[in-house]
């Protein structure tokens, strides 16, 4: 069965690496070269990246659009858009300046990581998610179409737990009953469970979770009988399903960390300011709450004049002057000491992580 084969399974890790390709170009590149990473053109090889196709290499053939001018019998000039073959060479056959790193996305095993990364998928859901006791047997969750929720076992560990919210968050997004219906759309469950968990995979390698030995074996049993049509006909909404859904998720992700730091600094600056001496009657409550919302507008320039006020006053502990430059830093500012005390920049306009 091809969905539980090797192949399905590096097609879905190269979808996820060519995110800008087709489907049919997504395969044809696996076909003729299923080690390939990351491709490109020829010249852009040498115009982007300083580097240059190996004497010999032979290129991964696609399908690249175009558009044919035809004139007709009075005259005018009518554009015909059709595909011409081009081809694109792996970073394997090139040689040249060094590529940039990119850091993969990982989810940290910590429990108090997984909990902060739950809470920002849930946030990014389209629906609300409730955790129930689906009881001992193979339920892991499922969206609830009527009432519009994704309900989740409340006995799922932390890899099996957001790997079944992909699921689920799939099913929501682009298997809702009424959303199909509106699009006059009709997919029987085999062809739900497959896009559903092919999503999640995607989703999951993204994210660093290995989903593999439960998803492969999942997939399989909804596509007994089936061919390489249905996968066809399902892998471009997938694709466009899982960038939407890791975009959604990203965001949120980066508004919860934001949120989180402005908290931090806010409880910093507000111990700051206190021993300092600077605002001494007021609550330091209030006062959190007071930077906290200053933070959250992106007003800085007040906190910044203050901390280099702080570092700059010799009569103050060493440890705490320490401290003004440890927040300025948190607040997005590039700090160095020396004996001008605190030279710094804003990192774009505002707050910025």
């Amino acid at each position: 069965m091809y969905f539980n084969s090797e192949a399905y399974r590096k097609y879905l890790k190269m979808m996820g690496m060519f995110k800008n390709y087709s489907f049919q170009n997504t395969m044809l590149i696996a076909r003729q070269n299923p080690e390939a990473t990351l491709v490109a053109g020829f010249r852009t090889w040498q115009t982007k990246f300083k580097r240059s196709v190996k004497t010999g290499e032979k290129g991964i053939r696609i399908m690249a659009p175009t558009v044919i001018k035809r004139e007709m019998s009075d005259g005018s000039v009518i554009r015909i858009p059709t595909f011409r073959s081009t081809y694109v060479y792996d970073v394997s056959q090139t040689e040249g300046e060094p590529l940039p790193v990119i850091k993969a996305n990982e989810l940290n095993e910590k429990i108090e990581d997984f909990e902060n990364f739950r809470r920002s998928v849930i946030s990014a859901c389209p629906c609300r998610v409730t955790f129930r006791d689906l009881g001992e047997g193979d339920a892991k969750g499922y969206y609830d179409n009527r009432e519009k929720t994704i309900v989740l076992s409340e006995r799922l560990d932390d890899a099996q737990c957001i790997k079944t919210l992909f699921h689920e968050m799939a099913h929501s997004l682009i298997h809702d009953r009424d959303h199909l219906k509106g699009m006059n759309i009709v997919k029987d469950t085999r062809t739900r469970e497959i896009e559903a968990e092919s999503i999640a995979y995607f989703l999951c390698s993204h994210f660093g979770i290995d989903a593999s030995e439960y998803t492969f074996p999942y997939i399989a049993s909804w596509s007994e009988n089936s061919d390489i049509s249905v996968l066809r006909d399902s892998m471009n909404t997938v694709k466009e399903t899982a960038l939407d859904m890791i975009e959604r998720i990203e965001e949120r992700l980066a508004l919860d960390r934001k949120k989180e730091l402005v908290t931090d600094v806010s409880r910093d600056l507000s111990k700051l300011y206190k021993e300092a001496g600077y605002d001494e009657e007021r609550d330091i409550n209030d006062l959190r709450e007071d930077i906290r919302l200053s933070l959250e507008k992106g007003s800085i320039s007040s906190h910044e004049d203050r901390l280099r006020e702080i570092y700059k006053d010799e009569s103050l502990d060493e440890k705490l002057r320490n401290r003004a430059v440890n927040t300025a830093g948190k607040l997005g500012m590039m700090t160095d000491m020396d004996n001008a005390g605190i030279r710094y920049k804003k990192i774009g306009d505002g707050y910025q992580l």
